[in-house]
């Protein structure tokens, strides 16, 4: 006769009432589908009276979003074994404790990659000084354009953070056409939206601007719809859940405790749909790699359609853009294989045909030079 396996309980402390909480909801849920053991309470958004009713419950562990430090305490009095899913990073106050947080910094470097692909020179970033997660996302944009002899634009926010209204719409006002704004994320880049269309400045003709968590309704109500990078929230449940299960099976280490998630993608909409590029060759010809670069397009082809030179054509997009026309192909492409990577299992000959490449050793050599990591360390470590 078969042992019944003992139910292991684990309650959820979520801001389910947001994109975010829902979106890692889902990930627990879709890893819970293949723990027969296991039985999912929900303690509703994160609170000590959710926490309360989660141990009257005798639950075995906790999942939750905790950013209030008081909560948090509280977690480190009554929970033996904790996993934190939130942007930024939080203290481990046992042996059985892990955190999941977002690579924000990861975020900031690539929006900028996004920008700079589109050939935006001037940047600014919006968000709320002294956040964590919004420091790091600054750094990461701010890091990335120097090392292209660029700056990044900031308004002047009060010691304390603070950013009255006339000052902010001053700032705006202020920055100059085919300015690339980061906001901090999705709230902040609906207020810098509403602010901008007040002035009477056009997004995405005049300025454009990112937004971050991806939140789908929040996006999809702005005018014009913004555009967002998906910080990967389902993949933060999945893995939070997997790292609680090697909790509760053994102790670890505190680096295999902490988990960073990278950014996925930036999801794009109607206010970046813009390019930085006066010369009407110049957008083309970008906009041909953009479209075809993964079509198996040549140089000699993109010459073809935008009837320039070479010479001509290389000096422009390389001022323009400090890339050559090569470079800016594999860029495409290689942007292209990350999203495969992560998210079918193709193998490396499919994708290197799918992204336009000859051969996967080709693929390989052009997107460890991107990168830093061959494919399959990045499928691995993504």
């Amino acid at each position: 006769m078969s042992q019944i396996a003992r139910v292991v309980r684990i309650g959820l402390l979520l801001h389910q009432e947001t994109g975010y909480g829902r979106s890692i909801l889902r990930g627990i849920i879709n890893y819970g589908k293949y723990q027969p053991s296991w039985e999912l309470i929900d303690g509703g958004p994160p609170s000590a009276a959710g926490l309360e009713d989660l141990l009257q419950a005798q639950v075995d562990a906790v999942i939750a979003e905790v950013r209030d430090p008081a909560l948090m305490e509280l977690c480190r009095l009554k929970v033996k074994v904790l996993v934190t899913v939130a942007s930024g990073t939080r203290p481990l106050a046992g042996s059985h404790w892990g955190g999941v947080s977002t690579d924000n910094n990861g975020v900031g470097r690539m929006a900028f990659s996004f920008y700079h692909a589109r050939g935006f020179r001037h940047l600014a970033f919006l968000g709320s000084p002294g956040r964590p997660y919004s420091d790091l996302r600054l750094q990461g944009f701010r890091d990335a354009a120097t090392a292209h002899g660029l700056r990044v634009t900031l308004p002047p926010h009060a010691p304390d953070g603070t950013l009255p209204r006339e000052e902010l719409v001053r700032w705006l006002s202020l920055l100059p056409p085919r300015t690339a704004l980061l906001a901090a994320n999705d709230a902040t880049g609906v207020m810098a939206l509403r602010e901008i269309r007040a002035i009477g400045r056009a997004v995405p003709e005049d300025l454009v601007v990112l937004g971050v968590d991806n939140n789908e309704l929040a996006c999809e109500l702005t005018h014009p719809a913004l555009s967002s990078i998906d910080i990967n929230t389902q993949e933060m449940g999945l893995q939070a859940s997997g790292l609680l299960k090697l909790i509760l099976q053994e102790p670890l280490p505190e680096n295999r405790r902490r988990l960073l998630i990278h950014p996925k993608a930036v999801v794009e909409r109607r206010s970046t749909d813009s390019l930085a590029v006066e010369d009407p060759r110049l957008r083309r010809a970008l906009l041909i790699i953009r479209e075809r670069a993964c079509e198996w397009l040549t140089v000699a082809e993109l010459l073809q359609e935008v009837h320039m030179s070479r010479r001509a054509l290389e000096t422009g997009f390389k001022s323009a853009f400090g890339l050559t026309l090569q470079q800016q192909i594999d860029r495409v492409r290689v942007a292209r294989a990350c999203a495969l990577l992560v998210e079918t299992r193709q193998a490396t000959p499919d994708i290197a045909a799918a992204c336009g490449w000859p051969s996967a050793s080709q693929m390989c050599k052009t997107f460890r030079r991107h990168t830093g990591k061959t494919p399959t360390e990045f499928r691995r470590k993504a």
